[in-house]
């Protein structure tokens, strides 16, 4: 019986060879990735700085509130306030 074919086969060599193209492929300079934003995503990226620029507390309406309350002025229509409870509900659903 005859065989006939390639020879053993060497792992180490397969290996070398294999580390060998890796070497010669990273030579140049390596590739990065690149991001570009739409106009349209640069500015809600912007909108969002701005957002989270503004207080969490409008302050000055806050104080306007509390010298309201203080001098007993403050006073807020019975059918604004069940209409905005109304609202508040029905986005909660």
């Amino acid at each position: 019986m005859k065989i006939s074919g390639q020879g053993p086969v060497n792992p180490f060599q397969i290996y070398n060879q294999q580390q060998q193209l890796k070497a010669k492929g990273k030579a140049g300079a390596p590739k990065r990735d690149i991001l570009e934003l739409s106009p349209e995503a640069q500015k809600v990226q912007e909108l969002a700085r701005q957002g989270l620029a503004l207080p969490d507390i409008r302050q000055e309406l806050v104080d306007k509130i509390k010298s309201q309350l203080e001098a007993n002025v403050y006073h807020v229509s019975p059918r604004q306030l069940a209409e905005s409870i109304w609202k508040h509900m029905k986005e909660q659903k």
